[in-house]
């Protein structure tokens, strides 16, 4: 197994389309450098592991066992490991199995024309007045990169000016204090991946759901689909109430 240079990223295009609608995985296509690539063969993979910011696919045939595993040890602790294929499961079920975990994520459905703005102003008018939503800027960009459960909503940009860019997104202030955030995971054409997060005492409140309101509506104006997974029932239990649907759970695995 090969780590590839990022000039080679294309070779891989056919692997990865088995999940064509994968923002991620395009994200990773375009060159983006929080995302790494290593393959059995450079000029035509027929295996691949591919790290894209916090997400870790195995995409291709199950070759070279022991070195692939070798290479999840070394570089996906912390990520989300998603197997591509029934035989990327047994793989890690069977040739791994003291080594990781398996739990489960919720797909979302992909519908566009799915949100209804009248619900979405409602759900930000119902927020308290001693909160106050502002669009991230370059202040609060810088802001939101040292705060441990709110930095993914910037840290896979390069730049604010990327951010800027390519970007989105908003954070609720109390009293000066970041207390919630949806923001852009990652982007790739017109489309954002949303992260949301919300500081543990000020939670069910609302705040996230106002937050993530203000963000759809931006997104609706400006043209972009604002992609959701989630990662637990709470997160699909607002996607719900923001107007997206539930599609399914799957599997996916972290090293333990």
């Amino acid at each position: 197994m090969i780590k590839i240079n990022d000039s080679d990223r294309s070779n891989l295009s056919k692997l990865c389309s088995i999940r064509k609608d994968d923002n991620l995985l395009q994200w990773f296509l375009e060159g983006n450098p929080y995302s790494a690539a290593w393959v059995d063969d450079v000029m035509n993979p027929e295996v691949a592991i591919i790290i894209a910011a916090d997400f870790c696919y195995l995409l291709g045939e199950v070759k070279h066992p022991a070195k692939i595993e070798q290479i999840l040890e070394e570089n996906a602790r912390h990520k989300i490991i998603i197997p591509c294929g029934t035989h990327w499961g047994t793989y890690l079920n069977d040739y791994m199995s003291k080594k990781v975990r398996c739990y489960s994520r919720y797909a979302i459905k992909h519908e566009p024309n799915v949100f209804d703005k009248s619900n979405l102003d409602q759900l930000i008018q119902k927020l308290n007045p001693v909160y106050e939503i502002r669009q991230i800027d370059e202040d609060i960009y810088k802001e939101v990169l040292g705060i441990d459960w709110a930095a993914d909503g910037c840290c896979f940009f390069r730049s604010y000016e990327d951010f800027k860019k390519n970007g989105l997104g908003y954070v609720i202030v109390k009293d000066e204090q970041i207390v919630c955030i949806a923001s852009s995971y990652t982007s790739y054409r017109n489309t954002i991946g949303v992260t949301i997060g919300t500081l543990d005492e000020y939670r069910r409140q609302g705040l996230a759901a106002a937050c993530a309101a203000t963000l759809i509506l931006e997104c609706l104006e400006r043209g972009i689909y604002p992609e959701w997974e989630a990662s637990n029932m709470n997160s699909v239990a607002l996607s719900e109430k923001l107007g997206y649907h539930f599609d399914k759970a799957f599997d996916v695995y972290s090293l333990v």
